[in-house]
């Protein structure tokens, strides 16, 4: 996919079904027939919690934790892509070179597979996936800034989810962020600045900690600094990292599909 026509999907998207009510339950509706469906025939085995559920009803359920956390990308944050390396392929685009994609992919792994050796996890930034892409190929390592700004570019909010993040944030609720990222914590609030979210109270981002919640090590974390005798809930897409490793580590979790 062009960066043009991802551009465009994005406006498309924010333009007609975004800002516009009517649409946008019109969306919800074949998505919802969709989902049902999927089930019929067994694609989908996992329920989301939030189907049929309006943000109002998310939001009175919500209320009663001390402390929220969300997810980012494919919760609170969509791409215009069917897979996030398509980004890369736009990268290579506009710095020539065919193969970007594949190797922006090894190189992160090689990365990941580097800190492993020497620190016992595979929780890298952006910086480092760089590194190794020049130390491997000679591409500069500036060219990080173009995939930062395609993020930037291309990034928004889910609509659903920012109307229970404001409704929250209303309710004057404690909210935080907990991904599985490479992107530093000021990278992420920016991504979610220009979506149009309000500030976090706290973010805790894999890369920096170099802990994931794949592992559980970060909710560990997360629990530590916010103190574990509140209640917790977590909600995100990913059923082992955002609801299983929750769970074991006491925190309530709220399984939502796209």
């Amino acid at each position: 996919m062009s960066r043009k026509t991802a551009i465009f999907k994005r406006k498309l998207y924010q333009t007609i079904i975004c800002r516009v009510p009517k649409t946008y339950q019109r969306y919800a509706k074949i998505k919802q027939k969709l989902f049902q469906c999927n089930q019929k025939i067994g694609l989908n085995q996992k329920k989301s919690w939030f189907l049929e559920k309006t943000p109002e009803e998310v939001i009175e359920r919500l209320k009663r934790y001390d402390v929220i956390s969300f997810d980012v990308f494919d919760t609170l944050i969509f791409r215009p892509y069917l897979e996030a390396s398509e980004l890369f392929e736009e990268v290579g685009k506009q710095i020539q070179v065919l193969e970007f994609q594949k190797i922006r992919c090894e190189m992160e792994q090689r990365a990941r597979e580097e800190q492993m050796k020497k620190e016992g996890n595979m929780e890298v930034t952006l910086d480092e996936i760089y590194t190794m892409i020049h130390k491997k190929t000679g591409i500069k390592e500036e060219i990080k800034e173009i995939e930062l700004s395609l993020e930037y570019q291309m990034c928004f909010s889910n609509p659903y989810f920012r109307q229970v993040v404001e409704g929250l944030q209303k309710e004057k609720k404690r909210l935080i962020i907990i991904s599985d990222m490479y992107l530093n914590k000021k990278q992420i609030r920016q991504i979610l600045k220009n979506a149009g979210y309000k500030e976090f109270a706290a973010y805790y981002i894999s890369s920096e900690y170099r802990k994931s919640k794949s592992s559980g090590e970060l909710y560990q974390t997360v629990l530590e600094k916010e103190g574990a005798n509140h209640s917790f809930v977590h909600i995100g897409d990913n059923w082992t990292a955002d609801i299983k490793q929750a769970q074991i580590y006491g925190i309530d979790a709220l399984y939502y599909k796209k």
